[in-house]
């Protein structure tokens, strides 16, 4: 058998010890613990009776909580040391629980001029291992990230969510620097992919890890691709694509926003959202409008003069040229044009816009479309 893999079994074997060490314990619960340092460790909060010294000495330095301030009182009950031993890898089913079901942690009340400094470095100690921790996941995540990037480079770019035991975490964490080879993945790339992790550490020892994560590729929004002043109507030259957290609000769609007006100032960069245009009035305040009566078989046109401003399919107010108080309500269908309202429909003449473009696995091409309506001489009659 070569040198790794005799490294490579006792790797595993370390880890099988830890789950299996602690089949034959026996926990006792205490009522009241008074504890001195700054941790309040299970060896401070019961009896453990095992075969193997090991065994115990283990569960006695496994950490439950700060130790509360002078005057103060902890509670801690069964189910949050069973929860605490889960975390730090000991397989509690064979674990015999008994003695009182909560206990009640003071301090010793006795200050000694080195008691603060312990406190501190414990404090220190576990900020370090939490330290520890997100080094080694990040190291991990980057690994992954740059593994799928060169076998999938249009998926631009994507977060990675995965889930390590805690025993290996930290023994990863204890090896210093890792070098990571990273085999594995495949499409589609949204669904759980699995890879395996070759970790070398400075010694030159090799260990082997299979991590299976969760490919979440960041969605393309619509943003500003150069100032926008207000009033302006937005074309495919306006916008360009970009890729967000999975949480920020934007357009995902071009045709939601191509052809509109921006309704205030947006600066370069920013996500151009459906709140801030708004459609293009065809028929504005004091416009002539020629207003359609259709019934079947004839149809009735009249100009009227706008009092309101509306865009495709709004309703507007129109008052009569002749001078007198007639009002009227119609429906906008074209440029200065609308439809008595109960009239029969008629088809609007504004050009429809093309689909929205496809935002496939990579960077979607934004089509300069500008939306056209046709515009006629007026003439009034």
């Amino acid at each position: 058998m070569s040198r790794v893999a005799m490294m490579t079994v006792c790797l595993i074997a370390g880890f099988c010890v830890i789950l299996q060490d602690a089949d034959a314990a026996i926990i006792r619960l205490k009522p009241r613990a008074e504890v001195a340092g700054g941790l309040v460790r299970l060896g401070d909060c019961a009896e453990i009776l095992d075969s193997d010294p090991g065994v115990v000495q283990r569960l006695q330095n496994i950490a439950l909580a700060p130790v509360p301030a002078n005057g103060r009182q902890l509670s801690i009950n069964y189910q949050s040391i069973k929860s605490r031993l889960q975390v730090q890898g000991v397989n509690v089913l064979g674990i015999e629980f008994s003695g009182s079901s909560s206990v009640l942690v003071v301090a010793s009340g006795l200050k000694k001029n080195g008691q603060s400094k312990s406190l501190q470095n414990n404090i220190q100690n576990l900020r370090s291992s939490r330290s520890q921790t997100q080094r080694v996941r990040v190291t991990i995540s980057e690994a992954i990230k740059k593994h799928v990037t060169k076998l999938a480079p249009q998926l631009g770019e994507f977060d990675v969510q995965f889930e390590l035991p805690p025993v290996v975490i930290s023994t990863l964490s204890s090896v210093g620097n890792l070098d990571i080879q990273v085999l594995g993945g495949r499409v589609p790339w949204n669904q759980n992919q699995s890879f395996d992790l070759r970790l070398t550490d400075q010694r030159g020892v090799v260990r082997t890890l299979r991590v299976v994560c969760a490919i979440s590729v960041r969605p393309y929004i619509l943003v500003a691709k150069h100032g926008l002043q207000k009033g302006k109507v937005l074309q495919g030259a306006d916008l360009e694509w970009k890729q967000v957290e999975q949480n920020v609000e934007g357009v995902q769609q071009a045709n939601g926003l191509i052809g509109l007006e921006t309704k205030r100032v947006i600066r370069r960069g920013a996500p151009v959202l459906s709140q801030d245009v708004k459609r293009i009035p065809l028929v504005r305040s004091n416009d002539i409008v020629a207003v359609y009566s259709r019934m079947p078989g004839i149809t009735i046109k009249r100009h009227f003069k706008a009092k309101t401003e509306g865009a495709l399919g709004d309703v507007i107010t129109l008052s009569s040229l002749d001078g007198s108080r007639e009002t009227i309500l119609a429906k906008v269908t074209g440029l200065h044009e609308a439809d008595v309202v109960g009239s029969n429909p008629t088809v609007s003449r504004q050009t429809e816009m093309q689909p929205a473009p496809q935002i496939a696995a990579g960077k979607p091409r934004l089509q300069n479309r500008i939306l056209n309506t046709r515009r006629e001489k007026f003439k009034t009659q």
